[in-house]
């Protein structure tokens, strides 16, 4: 097999499309952020404040801090149930690095910062879709994944 340089994130925007990342004011409530998801068919939010990324908002959130626990999704204001520690990576970061942190951190979305800039949120749903689509960026981040743990 010959050798194929590490898929980078930029990489995967470009095989799935440039895709505009949903972000809810950090004034909304909890059911404006599962309508913005209901609305682009999305597991996840980004919460914002002057264009800074205050947490991320998903369906585990709703499904751990929403009506099971007490909470109205019309009255509960987002920045009381989001994540407030947003793992995010750059455009250069190697897909296996992410599939990592996913692992590691146990989420399933990372914003994708440059120069303070959201350009995308990447997946795992997107991640697998990818694999799907293209062997070689499967074959080629499974080594490079496999490469992380080696070291």
């Amino acid at each position: 097999m010959d050798y194929r340089p590490p898929f980078r994130v930029k990489d995967l925007i470009e095989e799935l499309g440039p895709i505009t990342p949903v972000v809810v004011d950090s004034q909304a409530t909890v059911l404006d952020a599962l309508d913005a998801m209901a609305a682009h068919n999305i597991g996840s939010v980004l919460v914002v404040e002057d264009k800074q990324v205050l947490g991320i908002y998903t369906e585990r959130d709703y499904a751990r801090k929403g009506e099971r626990a007490g909470r109205s999704a019309a009255r509960t204001p987002i920045t009381d149930v989001m994540t407030k520690e947003v793992v995010s990576v750059s455009p250069e970061a190697l897909v296996a690095e992410v599939l990592r942190l996913m692992k590691e951190k146990d989420i399933r979305h990372i914003p994708v910062v440059e120069n303070g800039e959201i350009l995308f949120v990447i997946s795992n749903k997107a991640i697998l879709r990818a694999f799907a689509e293209n062997k070689a960026f499967w074959d080629t981040t499974m080594r490079d994944f496999g490469a992380l743990y080696r070291t």
